[in-house]
């Protein structure tokens, strides 16, 4: 890819192959070498994520860090090839320095719309920094932009590398006085070991003060833990081990045992170890509750009765085993087809499916039929002389049908109502009765 100067294709590759970092930072210098023109090749890789995040998916993964590789590996295919030069002359085209110093440019602007660079995140200010070091385009008004970035992130492992390749050499000690002063001794060391300046700065005594610093934290926090919830002091604990690892590291590297034996330091790391194993293993007692085995999902009730019914499952004809007795058999009136049409209100039609699962269906009014074993008895065409009920005093005094017409006529009802009344109970022969008197008085 490097040779046919595919760049898209070369940032896909890193960056799918995250979990192989060590093996991508040693293949990777060599590889670029073979680019006909690194610089502009890095920085077409780059162009998507740096100096600002082109990318159109509304919450991209943060990919500063495959940058900050790229950007790392590209410094040796850029060096001069005379060994006693190498790297402190960088060979970039003009052209190329200067599209290096528009993409740095755009990136302070960025920071700056953004409240500041120290509210950047940490891969992306290490992006701008280790871009402005690879294409040589440090800028002198610009270097308490770089120290307060080095400051900012000063936990950063490239940062004191990264301080003196910008020009910040007569700076180093004001650093790591500052470094100092905000409690962060153990970075001050890895300053003061880059720049040269450990006997100035001691490296065993602000170790100690670190540890003694960190113990304090520690113990005001589990303090405040104990009368509030655990998570406080397990962070605690995670916190103090981190630190006992962090300087652990940090003698081993410099080679400080002498000065700083180790013995002492380990044994306060496995007593937090066990600590905070013997704390989850009580943890996970006190939730389970001492219960041996899981329990069951449904119990039968204490009375006899049956088992509470389980989810109904999904059948394909919509339809279950029902305990309700299937309902009376109807037909209609042969003379009354016209009236005994479904319906078109919603209260009076059945039920559509037929799914209760083992429970009674809701109560449904059903509409007004006629049992087969009546119908049969039943002559059509008969006459009906005379309401077969009579009407109460609040709708005119319909006693007789005469009583509150002034023509002498007695109201004329319709031949259904006769006919229904015959076959419908008494709630439903007034429910019939008011509704035609109130028809025929409007």
């Amino acid at each position: 890819m490097c040779a046919r100067m595919d760049s898209a294709g070369f940032f896909g590759f890193v960056v799918a192959r995250r979990k192989e970092v060590d093996a991508l930072r040693a293949e990777m210098p060599p590889a670029l070498k073979c680019c006909v023109d690194p610089a502009k090749f890095v920085m077409d890789a780059v162009a998507d994520v740096f100096p600002v995040d082109r990318r159109e998916a509304k919450n991209p993964t943060d990919l500063a860090w495959a940058c900050v590789l790229i950007l790392e590996a590209a410094v040796p295919a850029l060096a001069d090839p005379d060994p006693e030069i190498g790297a402190a002359r960088l060979l970039v085209p003009r052209a190329a320095r200067e599209r290096a110093r528009g993409m740095a440019r755009e990136w302070k602007e960025a920071a700056e719309r953004k409240g500041g660079v120290e509210w950047t995140k940490p891969p992306d200010a290490h992006a701008f920094l280790q871009h402005v070091a690879t294409f040589a385009v440090a800028e002198r008004e610009d270097r308490g932009i770089y120290r307060r970035i080095v400051v900012s992130f000063s936990w950063r492992r490239q940062m004191p590398r990264l301080a003196l390749t910008l020009g910040l050499e007569e700076d180093m000690a004001d650093i790591i006085e500052e470094l100092i002063a905000k409690g962060q001794q153990l970075d001050a060391v890895n300053f003061a070991y880059e720049a040269g300046l450990q006997e100035k700065f001691p490296p065993v005594p602000l170790l100690k003060s670190y540890l003694a610093d960190s113990k304090k934290t520690s113990c005001t926090v589990s303090d405040n833990s104990s009368t509030s919830s655990g998570q406080s002091g397990s962070n605690a604990n995670k916190k103090e081990q981190s630190v006992l690892r962090a300087v652990i590291k940090c003698i081993e590297d410099r080679k400080l045992e002498a000065e700083f034996p180790l013995e002492d330091l380990q044994r306060q790391l496995e007593e937090l170890e066990k600590a905070k194993t013997e704390k989850k293993k009580a943890t996970s007692s006190a939730s389970s509750g001492g219960s041996s085995g899981p329990a069951t999902k449904r119990i039968r009730a204490s009375n006899g009765g049956p088992m509470p019914p389980a989810k109904a499952g999904r059948l394909t004809n919509n339809a279950c085993v029902s305990s309700t007795p299937a309902a009376t058999t109807f037909v209609r009136s042969p003379s009354h087809t016209s009236y005994a049409m479904a319906s078109p209100y919603p209260y009076d039609r059945p039920v559509g499916h037929g799914l209760y699962c083992n429970q009674s269906p809701p109560a449904i009014r059903e509409p007004y039929v006629y049992p087969a074993k009546e119908v049969t008895n039943f002559a059509p065409g008969l006459p009906y002389s005379s309401p077969p009920i009579s009407y109460p005093h609040a709708y005119g005094g319909y006693n007789n049908g005469m009583g509150a017409y002034n023509n002498g006529m007695a109201p004329a009802f319709h031949q259904a109502y006769y006919r229904l009344s015959d076959y419908v109970d008494e709630h439903s022969k007034q429910f019939f009765s008011k509704c035609f008197s109130f028809v025929d008085h409007v």
